[in-house]
């Protein structure tokens, strides 16, 4: 983590005396020194001398020019919406602005209802989250009676603006602000936000000329979208410097077509033309634009570095684009990280149900938590957008009154909320979402830290207070990214704690059992404290559980030789480590105990991680003789480990519902997601999960490929593949594959609202059935049809939807007595096939080219 901005709001420490393995707290210390950047008064100058012009953009009008300009940068140049915004009365001192100013920064956000840092309250065992005296809780009233209410009103973010050569040197980029001041043009640019989505420029921002890739749209080039931003009002460009050439290029025809246009509109345009011809050889012409006769001159500048003002468009050219963008918002937005109590969790697995569990401890004492992670952006119970504004449906829904899907159909999507983590984020946006939770009113954060965010640098301008890490596992995707090094994927992992160096307010909360625990711990210079199931060394650790297929109850040793008792729905060993770690992160908080086992139980359902759909007794629709769950399990690791947890918490047969997408894994992957399920379930029924580009059926080959050599090569003569989809094969040969598919328990059903409705049609009390590879995600994506530009068509599908609607019609399937559910396919015994004549093998006269033949005649 970088730190131009790293010191704190305050001096108070993370936590209490209560966290065990952490220091007492310091005797108390005067609140660190802050540049007074975000709404500071006129008084507050900025490098250039002026006063950092926070203002609301409505209000600002277009910038100063010549010896406006110099006045404008006075130290009168925006008092009068200052006066308004901050309530400066007539004849109040600067100084005295200033300090007021500096204390309402320093002042700790607090939501309505928490006990003030230093107030009353605490003990040994309570820490700084002690409830208030008069037992006012979560929804009492603070002192002021202000802050978020039960409508879910929140207060409406500040706006705010600077001078470009301030924000520059706000984010210790003191060469470019030079740069930029003495160019007036770019002395004066004034920008109100920042945003790399033409859609979402208002006039003022800076445009942030991001290349990225994403599964609908491929590889995408901002900088060809330049000329759209300028339009759309925007007041200066971030690119590459590598991208200098090709921005001043657009730049360049922009300002040609914008000369062409004035010519041709006065009736003097012709006679100016002739005029100019006769002034000599030095009239300058329009430059050339990209696309006409002749090669356009390389810049000599090209990969250069700096800020110029190209054809009055102000730009900013930056070595490591990325950084420079992250930098400029955590600037910008005032290091919104340093205002919260920020909990970062790593790691190959967990990251997300451990995230849900320390939310739900932080809510329950009171706190207003937002949330980064791949589930949702969220606040409270709102949900935001990649931006970190809130979200709202840009359309209606089309299918919220639908119980469910169709068949071999794409039901549209359209209407609902949806997050493509990581694709959809960088360290920018990380900022702005940060910046929404804090102007809201936001008091703690939980962020994910996913590989892509440490590999791409998101985390290096947010400041954590805690770090915990879950697991390292050797990820074929996550090595990927790291170039195939599986030290160098370990490493980026470890940045996070190599980066906490305050040891009297930061802390790491690391998994003892993980082989890669002591590299984390000799990684980390603070305070650690540590939790397993194994390891009794650990701080926290289970003594015993109790593991059903519905429940996990846990018995938790914590420091002092207390335990606590925590009953959850959330099933199976994996979620016992998830369980510990956030115990561990409230030990940490110095959170009472009672309140970390409320927030525990209080999250009941962790979106896709092994959610149990039926978990609810008191729904009478949705039968209870067998779990049904749904985990977004999409490796071998991850498959194996929801499997055998489910196997260890005493599942009588197994019945896995399995896919990969498309494109985003590797066919060796695929293969070894179909070994571990064979490997661990009874019945597996391969299935599409988003195909996306590829073919389904050969992605289901691929999976398919995982059965046990032998078991390949009993088939191998055959005509067809037996393990396809029956679709795929001629009506005759039906029988034997539906013989080989049923004798291995092994089926496949590309048709993924079919493959569901069999699985729990088939199950009985004490199974289990295992949705697996969609996890929360509602939505499916397949290629739409056009072979010269392949695209992508999304369609709305919800493995938690179609389950709890085949589990709505099971009375129905249960009242038909005389039909035979044992066995797949439905209807059938073996005296069927046998009468058929299946159980002799087709003769062949030439065989197919192994168990992937299809071209072999009979």
């Amino acid at each position: 983590m970088r730190g131009f901005w790293r010191e704190r709001p305050n001096g108070e420490p993370l936590c209490s005396g209560a966290a065990a393995a952490a220091p007492p707290p310091p005797a108390a210390a005067s609140p660190a020194p802050r540049r007074p950047r975000r709404r500071a008064p006129p008084a507050a100058a900025g490098p250039s001398g002026r006063p950092f012009a926070v203002v609301a953009a409505a209000a600002a009008g277009p910038p100063p020019e010549g010896d406006e300009a110099d006045e404008g940068a006075g130290s009168e140049g925006y008092e009068e919406d200052f006066e308004d915004e901050e309530g400066l009365e007539e004849g109040e001192e600067e100084g005295e602005a200033g300090a007021g100013a500096a204390q309402q920064q320093q002042q700790p956000l607090r939501r309505r209802g928490q006990q003030p840092e230093g107030g009353a309250g605490g003990g040994a065992d309570e820490g700084e989250f002690a409830e208030d005296e008069d037992g006012e809780g979560e929804d009492g009233e603070g002192e002021d009676g202000e802050g978020e209410d039960e409508g879910g009103a929140y207060p409406e973010p500040p706006a705010r603006g600077y001078y470009l050569p301030d924000l520059l040197a706000m984010s210790a980029e003191e060469a470019l602000a030079a740069e930029a001041q003495v160019q007036a043009a770019a002395n004066n640019t004034i920008v109100y936000g920042l945003t790399n989505e033409v859609s979402r420029i208002v006039g003022g921002d800076m445009f942030v000329c991001h290349v990225s890739f994403d599964l609908e749209h491929g590889l995408v080039d901002r900088h060809e979208q330049i000329a759209e931003a300028v339009a759309a009002g925007a007041s200066c460009i971030l690119a590459a410097a590598q991208h200098r050439d090709s921005v001043e290029a657009v730049l360049e025809a922009m300002a040609a077509q914008r000369r062409g246009e004035a010519a041709g509109e006065g009736e003097e345009a012709e006679e100016g033309e002739d005029e100019g011809e006769g002034e000599g050889e030095g009239a300058a012409g329009p430059p050339p634009a990209r696309g006409s006769s002749g090669p356009r001159e390389p810049s000599p500048e090209a990969g250069v570095p700096g800020v110029r003002v190209l054809e009055g468009v102000t730009c900013i050219f930056a070595d490591e684009l990325d950084d420079m963008a992250a930098k400029l918002a955590a600037a910008f937005y005032d290091g919104p990280s340093l205002a919260m109590r920020v909990v970062a969790v790593t790691g190959s697995s967990g990251k997300t149900t451990v995230s849900w569990l320390v939310r739900g401890v932080l809510e329950e004492l009171g706190q207003l938590t937002g949330m980064v992670g791949s589930v949702e952006y969220g606040l409270a119970e709102d949900r935001l957008d990649a931006e970190g504004d809130l979200w709202e449906a840009d359309q209606p829904d089309p299918t919220a009154e639908r119980e469910c899907t169709s068949p071999f159909h794409l039901a549209p999507y359209k209407g609902k909320y949806r997050v493509d983590y990581p694709h959809d984020m960088d360290g920018m946006r990380l900022q702005k979402l940060l910046a929404g939770m804090r102007d809201r009113g936001a008091t703690a954060a939980v962020v994910e830290a996913s590989a892509e965010a440490l590999v791409q640098g998101w985390m290096e301008y947010v400041d954590a207070d805690v770090v915990v890490w879950t697991c390292f596992e050797e990820e074929p995707r996550h090595i990927a990214l790291h170039r195939g090094s599986s030290e160098a994927y370990l490493e980026s992992k470890l940045s996070l704690f190599e980066a906490m160096r305050d040891s009297e307010r930061q802390r790491a909360v690391v998994n003892m059992d993980d082989e890669a625990s002591a590299r984390v711990l000799n990684a980390t210079s603070v305070p650690a404290v540590t939790y397993a199931i194994r390891d009794r060394r650990a701080d926290v650790w289970a003594e015993s559980m109790q593991l059903t297929a519905w429940e996990t109850e846990v018995i938790v040793r914590v420091p002092g030789g207390r335990r606590l008792q925590i009953i959850s729905s959330l099933v199976g060993r994996h979620n016992v480590y998830n369980i510990l770690a956030a115990v561990a992160v409230g030990i940490v908080l110095g959170a009472p105990l009672e309140a970390i086992v409320a927030g525990i139980e209080a999250v009941t359902v962790v979106p896709g991680r092994s959610e149990i759909v039926n978990a609810d007794p008191e729904d009478p629709v949705l039968r209870g003789d067998f779990p049904v769950v749904v985990d977004a399990a999409d490796s071998p690791a991850r498959v194996a480990t929801v499997l055998d947890s489910l196997r260890e918490a005493g599942a009588a047969r197994i019945f896995a519902v399995m896919g990969a997408d498309g494109e985003t894994t590797s066919r060796t992957m695929r293969t070894q997601m179909g070994a571990a399920a064979f490997m661990r379930a009874d019945t597996v029924i391969v299935t599409n999960v988003s195909p996306r580009r590829e073919l389904p059926e050969e992605i289901v080959a691929d999976m398919m490929a995982g059965l046990p050599e032998k078991v390949l090569q009993s088939y191998s003569t055959y005509v067809y593949n037996p393990f396809q989809d029956q679709g795929r094969v001629p009506l005759w040969f039906e029988p034997w594959l539906h013989s080989a598919q049923r004798t291995h328990k092994r089926h496949v059903m590309e048709d993924r609202f079919s493959a569901i409705r069999a699985a729990i049609g088939t199950a009985r009390p004490n199974d289990v059935v295992l949705l697996l590879g969609q996890g929360h995600r509602d939505w499916v994506e397949h290629w739409d049809g056009n072979e010269e530009e392949p695209g992508l068509v999304r369609g709305w599908f919800d493995d938690r939807v179609e389950a709890r609607n085949a589990l709505s019609k099971l009375e129905y399937l249960y009242s038909l007595v005389h039909l035979d559910r044992s066995q797949l396919p439905w209807g059938h015994s073996n005296a069927d096939f046998e009468r058929s004549g299946v159980w002799e093998e087709p003769i062949v006269e030439e065989a197919g080219p192994g168990a992937g033949g299809g071209g072999a005649r009979r």
